[in-house]
């Protein structure tokens, strides 16, 4: 699986700044050990790479879920909603630039005014699409659905910037959910192989970590 070649300099900026960092190993969230890792954390300093990454995500959110042919037959709202808390500022250059309207969750619950768990406008049985950095398991993902239903919302799919490629694309489909990535972290190696950022052996490292359905 290759990307768009518009999105080259994505991955150029990603290696050459260790955002993507291949060959070594690291601990995950969830407690396993990989040897790759994805840090978009450090890239909103960057302006240059967040900007092309903020327009790729929102790119792939409009021409997946919020083109206009999409959205004309449908009877409610759609919104695009990140999932705090490392999205964020991604959603916010989106909204911007796209014109796609917005939903918050609060990481907090504030305790005047109005509290609320999920800020902005919104009717029961509106649409979100979700937006990530990345996928590895569905679990944040899955959790953000069931908050989402618990608000009498629907979750239209998921938006990340790289798949990691470890089973969270097929857990979604298996829920039902549709789910666009803007790059892979094979396609990534691969192309990291072909410039000689990586030796043959990081690179066969990495791929014997990824889900097979997804390659």
């Amino acid at each position: 699986m290759s990307f768009h070649p518009n999105y080259t300099p994505i991955v150029q900026g990603m290696l050459n700044s260790d955002i993507i960092k291949l060959g070594d190993t690291f601990e995950l969230k969830d407690g396993r050990r990989s040897s790759f890792y994805v840090n978009m954390r450090d890239m909103i300093s960057d302006t240059d790479l967040f900007h092309d990454a903020s327009y790729a995500l929102g790119e792939t959110a409009e021409n997946s879920f919020f083109h206009e042919e999409t959205l004309a037959p449908l009877q409610h709202d759609r919104y695009l909603m990140a999932i705090p808390e490392t999205a964020s500022e991604y959603a916010g250059a989106i909204s911007f630039h796209f014109d796609i309207p917005l939903l918050k969750r609060r990481v907090r619950q504030k305790t005047h005014g109005e509290p609320r768990p999920l800020e902005g406008k919104y009717h029961e049985g509106d649409d979100v699409v979700l937006l990530d950095d990345v996928i590895s398991s569905a679990q944040s993902k899955l959790e953000a659905v069931s908050f989402l239903a618990s608000l009498g919302l629907n979750t239209a799919g998921v938006v990340v910037l790289v798949d990691r490629q470890q089973g969270g694309r097929s857990e979604l489909k298996e829920n039902g959910i549709d789910f666009e990535a803007v790059l892979t972290i094979s396609s990534i190696a691969k192309y990291a192989l072909d410039r000689e950022k990586i030796s043959n052996s990081v690179y066969e490292s990495v791929m014997t970590e990824l889900d097979p359905r997804e390659l």
